[in-house]
């Protein structure tokens, strides 16, 4: 996340890096995003076996 007094230098510091690039790829900058995540993620392990 940047302060929104950066994001002009940000934007042209993300088209500078881009041109270095060819045409196969592409920067695609959005935002901006509240702050969020997706995931849901549960870990578990198995239970252990008893020897024997």
């Amino acid at each position: 996340m940047i302060s929104r007094g950066q994001e002009a230098s940000f934007e042209k510091a993300i088209n500078d890096l881009a041109a270095e690039f060819d045409d196969n790829h592409v920067f695609d900058l959005s935002g901006p995003w509240a702050c969020h995540s997706f995931v849901d993620l549960r870990v578990t392990m198995p239970k252990a076996r008893k020897a024997g």
